[in-house]
């Protein structure tokens, strides 16, 4: 399995363009967003809890996010972990309820996504391995937590090995 350096800084190399980043911190949480609403009319029972789809998904991505890194992985429980809360809102209300939300958020999260590409020059990461869907939420928070001034030296080696690709 590759590591958080590694995955990140492939993901760094089709990103280099502010606008495409900023585009991303709307369109990636978009998307989420859109997709739980929709996994979560997947409803069962599970030992007499409601569970959804979109809860499986969350979990088994943030099990994903721990094997990477467990501080960068509380992160994401928190901030993925709301959007999971709220489209669990949307959801519970039925299709019909929630199908526009749904639609506007998850195809307006794409579009927003392959602007930002064209801003890039780029196409996106997942051309290259559908894995980098996973790390799209992560590197935002990376980004973030680089920003901020945390782990400033695995943030310049994610930089320079972002250069290989």
């Amino acid at each position: 399995m590759k590591t958080l350096v590694d995955q990140l800084s492939v993901y760094q190399a089709f990103h280099r363009n502010k606008w495409n980043v900023v585009t991303h911190y709307f369109g990636i949480p978009s998307i989420i967003f859109g997709l739980f609403i929709a996994l979560g009319w997947l409803r069962f029972s599970i030992g007499g809890f409601d569970v959804s789809a979109a809860m499986i998904f969350f979990l088994v991505t943030l099990i994903y996010y721990f094997m990477l890194d467990f501080s960068f992985a509380l992160g994401m429980l928190i901030v993925v972990g709301f959007l999971l809360y709220v489209s669990e809102i949307f959801a519970v209300r039925g299709i019909y309820a929630s199908l526009t939300i749904c639609l506007v958020t998850f195809i307006g999260g794409w579009i927003l996504q392959f602007i930002g590409h064209l801003f890039e020059g780029r196409q996106p990461a997942f051309f290259l391995n559908l894995t980098q869907l996973l790390i799209g939420p992560l590197y935002l928070w990376a980004k973030f937590i680089y920003f901020i001034g945390i782990r400033r030296a695995e943030k310049l080696r994610i930089i320079e090995l972002s250069k290989n690709y």
